[in-house]
Parts: structure tokens; sequence; C-alpha cells
């Protein structure tokens, strides 16, 4: 049995592809650029000067960019669509939706792996010690992916397709349409809110107007208060280490949310027509993603994976001295994980 949707003007399915492609060249640069220096560092006989798993953010930002990558692969399957001028059901279609159901939830997962990690670090001051916890971050998230793809497989009723054109795409069909929430949409929702929840008190007390009991997070004061500064080579403002951090939670919910609203949306009409510029602008931001982590990648934290020449020093945090000093050493979280996971390895 075949469904067939008539595909939207070429012009603005395009965007689809085009937004993939990009996603999947950028990430697919970063994944052989690690790659490349994994392997000298195996064949290198003396010390490595420039680790590429240092710290947990590593292994987050590793499997974030590799799900990325996969999901903009899933979407470059799209290109059949074009061609023939239509979604249809078949191999293609199963293989888009069976990538699609693997990979869809990564991002979400590890950006707020990412968004935890950050909090705990920075607020509740923690020091990483144990390269297990990363380790068992990545086995619970691909098995999770994996047995839930396995059990609506396997759940699949006879004469009812697991995926069908919905309608540019190839995803869990409106039949299963319960399957879609944990296969998703409540991993996006949840990375959304939680990453709000823990980045607006991480900003507060990075900007110094927030203090908090590490020993107990759940005693915390507001205050005013200058702007520490921290030295580091030249001057610079924390609070712009500050918009770095906020970077992460802002530029997935501008990318995400809206295509999960417009997807929404979408479902409850009765048919299938859409605005199509809209439709498709919101559809192409969600699948920049891979390319916008890429960028977030090299522009705000280059030390992790490897990608600095040098690894990060601790700065020198100047407050007033008439004020307790609530600034912590933003630029050198990685450096301050990096050491306490080596003690360990």
């Amino acid at each position: 049995m075949s469904v067939d949707y008539q595909v939207l003007p070429p012009d603005w399915s395009q965007s689809i592809v085009v937004a993939s492609s990009t996603s999947l060249i950028a990430t697919g640069f970063v994944l052989v650029l690690v790659g490349v220096r994994c392997a000298r560092n195996l064949r290198s006989q003396q010390n490595v000067p420039r680790g590429v798993f240092n710290t947990h953010l590593d292994i987050y930002v590793f499997f974030l960019i590799l799900s990325d990558m996969m999901q903009a692969l899933a979407s470059i399957l799209s290109i059949q669509w074009l061609r023939q001028g239509r979604t249809t059901c078949g191999d293609v279609c199963y293989a888009q939706g069976s990538l699609k159901v693997i990979s869809d939830a990564g991002p979400s997962m590890y950006s707020l792996a990412i968004a935890v990690h950050t909090f705990m670090v920075i607020v509740c001051r923690w020091e990483p010690r144990s390269s297990r916890i990363p380790a068992i971050v990545v086995c619970l998230t691909w098995t999770y992916r994996l047995v839930f793809y396995a059990a609506i497989a396997g759940a699949a009723e006879p004469g009812e397709p697991l995926f069908r054109p919905t309608p540019f795409w190839c995803w869990i069909s409106a039949h299963y349409a319960q399957e879609r929430i944990p296969a998703f949409y409540f991993w996006l929702w949840s990375c959304t809110g939680l990453s709000i929840v823990l980045y607006v008190p991480l900003f507060l007390y990075i900007r110094g107007n927030l203090e908090v009991d590490s020993s107990r997070i759940w005693r915390v004061s507001l205050r005013r208060a200058p702007q520490p500064i921290e030295r580091f080579g030249t001057n610079f403002r924390l609070a712009d280490q500050s918009r770095k951090m906020l970077m992460y939670p802002v530029v997935y919910v501008v990318l995400s949310v809206p295509f999960s609203v417009m997807r929404w949306a979408a479902s409850f009409r009765a048919t299938h027509a859409v605005p199509a510029p809209w439709y498709f602008l919101c559809i192409s931001l969600h699948y920049y993603e891979g390319l916008a982590n890429v960028l977030l990648l090299i522009l705000t934290r280059p030390s992790i994976l490897g990608f600095s020449r040098t690894m990060p020093h601790r700065g020198e945090i100047v407050d007033d001295p008439s004020r307790p000093r609530v600034a912590r050493e933003i630029q050198a979280i990685e450096s301050v994980e990096s050491s306490a996971t080596q003690e360990t390895m």
C-alpha cells in the first residue's frame, strides 16, 4: 500500500535539502578532524599536547555533533522526493523514517547533558573526576533510542506501515501518532524547558547577582553587585562569557521550537495544506542546527575537542573587595575538568 502527497513547489522544498546538506558538511568536517587528531595521538610516542577527549564536555559535544550529522543524513534522503515530485512509501521512506527515529532525539539529549553539566560545574562547584559519568550518559541515550526503535518496529501492525510521508518526508505515520512524543517531542520540550530553568540562575550567578551554597544548592540569595572582571592575558568582561554560555540554549530554542510548533500546527489541520514560506522557514531553521552547533563549538568554546592550540589556563577574578567573591572561572572550565579527569585516567 502506497500513499502519495504532492510536494510543494521545489523552490520551497529544496530549502530542507540545502539546510541538511550544509549541516552534514559542517558536522562531517568536525568529525573527520577529530578522527585525524585521534589517529595522530595514537601514533604519537610522546606526551600528547592536544588531547581530544579531555573532559566530559568533549564527549557530550562529540556525540551532539554526531547526532546532528545523522539527523542531516536522514533529511538529505528527501532528495529522492524532489526527484520524483512526491513522497511515497517504500524502501527509501522506511530508511528515512528509521534514521529520523534513531537520530532526532539525540541533539536534545546531549544539549540537555551539556546544560546540566555546565550548571553543576559552575554553580554547584562540582569537580567531575570519573570518566564513567559521560560513558553512562552516552550508553543510556543510545540504549533508549535503539530500544525504542526496536519496540515500535516490532509492534507495527500488518497492513499499517510504521513510516509514511508526513507529508514532505517520511516519519512515524499518523496511525502511530502517540509514538511521536517519546520519539522526539518529549525530549525537545524537556531540553528546552530544563535549559531555561538552569541557564537563568546560571546567568545570574556568573554576573554575581546570585549566591549559592554549594553544599546546599537550595540556599540561594540575590544581591546587587558590580560585574567582576576576569584577567586572562588581556582584560575582558565576564559578562561576555555569560552571553557565550547562554548562546547554547538560545540557539537551540530558536532553531527547534518553531519547528515543533509548526509541525504540531500542521498535524491538527484537516489537510496538509500549510503556509509554504513559514512552514519551510521553520523546518529549514531546524535542519541548520548542525551548522549552528559547529559554529558555536568553534567560536565560543574553542578548546573543546582539541580545537585550541593550547589548553586554557586559570584566570584571575578581580571583584570589589568589599563584597564577597561570587564569580567563577568560566574561561578555565575546561582546564579544571581536564586536570580532574586526567587524575583518574
